[in-house]
């Protein structure tokens, strides 16, 4: 293969497998960030429900103290009853009666803080199991995506072999000179090297060419570039036929 613009349809076949492929790794590469999103989100949530359990905990063990309190409380006053019926003196009456009226306001505070407990506790566990039914749906989201995502991979992995393989056959009749080009702009600009001319127009920036220009490419055996964009224009063989 001799003709230029041969080789350059040839080389812009390659251009479009590496573009193809380049896409596909970023895709792979976007993938797992996705995942970490997910992973981040699916912390958050076990977090959240480490958090309610240990509030729970928490809450159930101060309302189990205060119930502590009160039994001792009525232990108490239950000996300060008892004690009432043997006084012998109003003074020594009104004392204890004084005492017992204190420990039922004391009571009837605790009473009150274990109210409020209970009232708490049944919202956090309320909380409880609508963060646990957030988090059993994102372990499920989760465990879908990375599923998907290792079948999608192995599939991207099949394509960009066989494009290998096409990529390699294209390669094997290329001018060598003209490849290195290629690949020396595409490692120093990761950008398309080629565009080729479509309706007179540069078909990667879409600058419509000189007429003169465009008429002049497809009969020249030399490189020639876009004058705005700088990529290597070509004009396929087909054009070329029809020209003819």
């Amino acid at each position: 293969m001799t003709d230029l613009h041969e080789q350059l349809a040839r080389l812009y076949d390659v251009q479009q497998l590496d573009a193809k492929a380049l896409s596909i790794h970023r895709h792979t590469r976007s993938v797992p960030q996705e995942i970490q999103k997910l992973d981040s989100a699916l912390d958050k949530f076990q977090q959240a429900v480490e958090a309610k359990e240990t509030e729970i905990s928490e809450a159930e063990k101060t309302q189990r103290s205060i119930q502590g309190e009160i039994e001792q409380l009525d232990e108490k006053r239950n000996k300060l009853t008892m004690q009432m019926r043997s006084v012998k003196t109003n003074k020594e009456y009104e004392a204890l009666d004084k005492e017992i009226e204190f420990l039922d306001q004391k009571e009837a505070e605790l009473e009150d803080h274990t109210l409020g407990l209970l009232e708490r506790i049944d919202q956090l566990k309320v909380e409880l199991d609508e963060t646990s039914e957030q988090l059993k749906i994102q372990k499920t989201e989760q465990k879908s995506r990375k599923k998907a995502y290792e079948l999608e991979k192995a599939e991207l992995t099949k394509s960009i072999k066989a494009m290998g393989k096409q990529r390699k056959i294209l390669c094997q009749d290329l001018d060598r000179q003209i490849f290195d080009q290629y690949q020396l702009w595409m490692k120093r600009r990761q950008d398309t090297y080629l565009a080729p001319i479509i309706d007179g127009a540069c078909g990667s920036c879409q600058m419509k060419l000189p007429p003169q220009l465009a008429g002049e490419i497809p009969r020249r055996q030399e490189i020639m570039r876009c004058p705005v964009c700088r990529k290597v224009l070509f004009s396929t063989p087909e054009i070329n036929d029809e020209k003819e």
